[in-house]
């Protein structure tokens, strides 16, 4: 009996989202591919479904299971796909690369699966007589492809938070807060589902975060740059806060050319930023404002810093 595919308004995404999440949170590995096809062709009714790395298929389910399987080499549009990163149709793909008389597949949709520096991987969902795809299956593989890429760079943050307790990292562990660590993580998370875009961001701003937490650029940089780290901190604090944060930074042209100590102005915005306002007057959580910076003074929140050049 034909396979009957479900009406896309009924496709429960979220339930699919929720089973792959902790598979797919620690990489695109042999197992997160198994259950990623199974969920998908269960739960959205696909003919077949298969998971894909860059060069080998790593996992298939649904009919011509008995001559596809993992370990065979993806077909050509799988690779001009990963190539182009984006979804890519193909009409009869199957039936054209398997020599198989009786293959029952024909058309197949193929959707990148990303982390932060481009596609690891392709979602393939193929048609078969009793489920067709039509253009709306398309639409919703493709966001399913984005949010799926989005819990797959989770695994990328997840690998972060794994290498900062290791003796390897005791620098970044020493300079991140645990807890502010943790809470960017959480946050992160909890955009994988209702804003997978906004997730995207986030992990590169934590990325970048990060990057110059152990990479630092010299003892004096100008305020321009660290400016760009301190907009990757608060960008990562707006999203846990919500409206609750107000943030406004207002330096002059003629400040951003000036020299500090590299941290000193980021090290004033954490500082400041732990003090609260008061909430029952329904003011914002956290509010800072850089104001000024001269030669050898920085102002921030009204508060002037002095440092020593000669040091």
């Amino acid at each position: 009996m034909p396979r009957v595919r479900r009406l896309r308004r009924e496709a429960p995404t979220l339930e699919l989202l929720a089973a792959t999440l902790p598979e797919l949170r620690a990489g695109l590995s042999d197992s997160g591919a198994r259950t990623l096809a199974y969920e998908v062709f269960e739960k959205l009714g696909y003919g077949a479904v298969a998971v894909t790395d860059t060069s080998n298929v790593l996992a298939f389910v649904g009919a011509g299971a008995d001559h596809h399987q993992a370990g065979d080499t993806p077909i050509r549009p799988v690779f001009e796909a990963l190539a182009a990163d984006e979804t890519r149709i193909a009409p009869l793909a199957l039936r054209v690369a398997c020599g198989h008389r009786a293959c029952p597949l024909g058309a197949a949709a193929i959707v990148p699966l990303r982390l932060s520096d481009g596609p690891v991987g392709a979602l393939v969902a193929y048609a078969t007589d009793g489920a067709p795809l039509a253009d709306d299956d398309v639409d919703l593989l493709t966001s399913l492809g984005d949010q799926l890429s989005a819990q797959l760079q989770l695994s990328e943050l997840a690998g972060s938070a794994r290498a900062a307790a290791s003796a390897e990292l005791k620098a970044l562990q020493a300079e991140i807060e645990p807890h502010f660590l943790f809470n960017c993580l959480n946050t992160i998370a909890s955009f994988i589902r209702t804003d997978p875009g906004r997730a995207r961001e986030l992990i590169l701003a934590f990325a970048d975060y990060c990057r110059w937490t152990l990479t630092r650029p010299g003892e004096f940089i100008t305020l321009a740059e660290e400016l760009r780290h301190v907009q990757s901190y608060l960008a990562l604090e707006q999203a846990r806060f919500g409206p609750q944060l107000e943030v406004e930074i207002d330096a002059r042209p003629d400040a951003l050319v000036v020299k500090l100590p590299e941290d000193r102005c980021a090290a004033l915005v954490e500082t400041t930023g732990a003090i609260p306002f008061d909430r029952g007057q329904g003011k914002p959580l956290r509010e800072w404002v850089v104001l000024d910076a001269g030669a050898d003074w920085l102002a921030l929140a009204g508060e002037a810093l002095s440092f020593d050049r000669t040091r």
